[in-house]
């Protein structure tokens, strides 16, 4: 299943600059855990799960999608840009709505970061064996003269509680900040599209403090789940899912 990156009705490629407000903003990572995929069909109104192959990218239930990084270093990019189902490739194509949840599992939240198998266990997208993970990451830089250089949206559960930030909460966390989505499908072919600038309406990065779950009541972080909320950072295109998968 292909996932296209965009900003508004242009894809974005690595390293390419976006204005955001009236400033260029450069994406240094992007990446997001989806969990939970679930489609519905014309002829049956019940959800029904899709499994995901294991690799490095995803376990059957939980997957990293990750916007391609390393374009300054000039080597090759680490991205991943799709998802792997497993055997239900006939469900998919008969899909009219598809669900999903715009986070990690509780239990695979908060297991032993040590021996968790990837993609759980790799560290730009973790903060403690007590909080988990950061189901979505954004770090955005700026060459502009702007009030901040950088700014940052790391999404995450806080309120957890536990011994100690190396020991797992037992119970779910108070602010968990776990989204779950439904986008209508397109029959047959479409491909999923991420839209930061759908993602971003109403946020000033150059003003704004990042949204890093460090004070209660965060200007950005209210706005950016009202995005969310909104139901326009996700959906699928009815083009041609090679056209706009142009930069995998």
């Amino acid at each position: 299943i292909p996932i296209s990156f965009r900003f508004g009705e242009e894809p974005i490629a690595c390293d390419q600059t976006v204005m955001i407000n009236t400033n260029p903003w450069t994406i240094n990572q992007l990446a997001f855990f989806v969990s939970g995929l679930a489609v519905k069909t014309a002829s049956s109104d019940v959800w029904q799960s899709i499994p995901l192959v294991p690799s490095d990218w995803q376990t059957e239930s939980t997957a990293l999608l990750w916007f391609d990084s390393g374009c300054r270093s000039g080597v090759n990019t680490v991205h991943n840009h799709s998802l792997i189902i497993d055997n239900a490739q006939d469900v998919w194509q008969a899909a009219t709505e598809v669900r999903f949840e715009l986070a990690v599992p509780f239990a695979e939240n908060h297991s032993n970061p040590l021996i968790q198998a990837s993609p759980l266990n790799i560290p730009d997208m973790f903060w403690s064996w007590q909080l988990g993970h950061k189901f979505l990451r954004l770090d955005l830089v700026t060459d502009a003269d702007t009030p901040r250089s950088s700014w940052s949206y790391h999404l995450g559960s806080v309120g957890c509680q536990s011994a100690s930030s190396m020991r797992a909460p037992q119970k779910p966390c108070s602010m968990p900040n776990r989204f779950e989505l439904s986008v209508a499908k397109p029959p047959a072919h479409g491909a999923l599209f991420f839209d930061l600038a759908a993602l971003l309406k109403n946020v000033e990065p150059s003003t704004m403090r990042s949204c890093m779950f460090q004070q209660l009541e965060e200007v950005a972080c209210i706005q950016l789940a009202n995005n969310l909320r909104r139901g326009s950072v996700f959906g699928f295109s009815e083009s041609n899912p090679e056209k706009l998968n142009q930069y995998k």
